[in-house]
């Protein structure tokens, strides 16, 4: 850091005296040959800063260290955990959800995807993928009875009408029609509608756009990084995926990719989250 300043980003000011040199990354004050003792300001004690022996740290090192898994000694902190260990001597793994150094970092997994406690990687099930395994596939067909994409939904047709798989919604069979209602859903006839034609009664005209998709119940089915009646818009910035429905979380003022939700770091920035 610039004389007269200390720590991560060289924000803070040092408070050494009688020219004594300035730590840079702790603040702690090297004395000059000759002098001795320690600086207060704003409660916090500045101490000599002479090295401790090997294994001991604290202000007269008379605390031993035992680190373990890669932990460092510090003559300031004990001991010093690599990124996904925490505890006095590094001998815990971060809890589920956090990662990185001193497991302060969360997560952003999704679909109940576990994480690496060293650097937030997303570890997916079997069926998913993504960043953040935020993707899953449709199924092909849910078991009798169900429907929706993993298959936890109760289909509600009667008489004997065939659940589609992904929206629940009833192909009737042959002779019969209507609709049924329950919580306020209509679940429809499932005859296709012409190319390009979508509603109750294939009425209504598709015109989607960028990539975008026609279905019989919901008009245009956007791509990733799409939203709108015709797939018109882009997703909002800090959104991302299919109906931009993911929240970005890039980190300091960073950029996101609105299909994946990939952070764009600025000159300077680097990490996933360009933290």
């Amino acid at each position: 850091c610039p004389e007269g300043r200390y720590g991560l980003y060289c924000d803070k000011d040092c408070i050494c005296k009688n020219g004594a040199r300035c730590h840079g990354f702790n603040g702690a004050c090297e004395c000059r040959p000759g002098w001795r003792g320690r600086a207060l300001a704003n409660a916090t004690f500045v101490l000599n800063a002479t090295k401790c022996p090997p294994g001991r740290w604290g202000e007269v090192c008379h605390q031993v260290c035992d680190c373990q898994y890669g932990g460092t000694c510090d003559r300031w902190e004990g001991c010093l955990c690599p990124p996904g260990r925490h505890g006095d001597r590094c001998e815990y793994v971060c809890a589920p959800g956090t990662f990185g150094w001193n497991c302060s970092t969360d997560c952003h997994c999704q679909n109940n995807a576990s994480c690496d406690p060293v650097n937030g990687t997303c570890i997916c099930a079997e069926g998913q993928w993504g960043e953040f395994c935020e993707n899953a596939p449709k199924p092909e067909r849910c078991p009798e009875g169900r429907y929706g994409l993993y298959c936890d939904k109760d289909c509600i047709c009667k008489n004997g009408a065939r659940c589609h798989g992904f929206n629940g919604a009833c192909e009737c069979r042959p002779g019969w029609r209507g609709r049924v209602l329950t919580n306020v859903t209509f679940v429809l006839n499932a005859t296709r509608c012409p190319p390009g034609y979508w509603g109750e009664v294939c009425h209504q005209v598709c015109d989607c756009q960028h990539g975008g998709t026609c279905d019989r119940w919901e008009s245009c089915l956007c791509p990733p990084g799409r939203h709108g009646d015709r797939c018109e818009q882009t997703c909002a910035p800090g959104t991302f995926g299919w109906n931009c429905s993911t929240n970005c979380h890039c980190q300091n003022n960073a950029s996101c990719d609105p299909v994946n939700g990939t952070c764009f770091c600025a000159e300077g920035q680097w990490g996933e989250f360009c933290e």
